[in-house]
């Protein structure tokens, strides 16, 4: 079995790494956010996740970005926060059909791939803040959770 693993470095700090099995029909696409744990800032960042995924500035709610993930065969987006050792990793992933099993030929690595820069690059803020009801939501989930 062969199950190339590839990891480049992108910049200081930044990776892109592949693990390919043609086996999967499926890809899942994942962007982590590793930062230090500090007791200071851990319950702000553990937010983060959860309000990068209520949409970007292409799809602003909850509707558009639902449609987006349908038009792109059913796509899913999930997001976690988790802690290892000294680090807090907030992830966000997007989940779609791998390109070989799109009807038309329709290029879903690269929609899921520019969907998922667009949620965590440009989220929807309005003047560089998320909206005070989603984060006054987000808050009491975590709280809840």
């Amino acid at each position: 079995m062969n199950h190339p693993f590839k990891r480049e470095k992108i910049c200081e700090g930044v990776y892109f790494s592949s693990v390919t099995d043609p086996k999967f029909k499926h890809n899942r696409i994942t962007a982590n956010i590793v930062t230090d744990l500090d007791k200071n800032q851990v319950a702000d960042n553990a937010i983060v996740p959860f309000l990068l995924r209520k949409g970007c500035r292409t799809c602003p709610d909850f509707t558009k970005l639902n449609q987006k993930l349908c038009d792109l065969y059913g796509a899913s987006l999930s997001c976690d926060i988790s802690k290892f050792g000294g680090y807090q990793a907030l992830d966000l992933s997007i989940y779609g059909i791998d390109d070989r099993f799109t009807i038309g030929g329709e290029q879903m690595i690269a929609s899921c791939t520019k969907l998922l820069s667009e949620i965590l690059l440009d989220p929807n803020v309005v003047d560089g803040v998320f909206g005070e009801t989603d984060l006054e939501l987000e808050r009491q989930q975590l709280i809840d959770t």
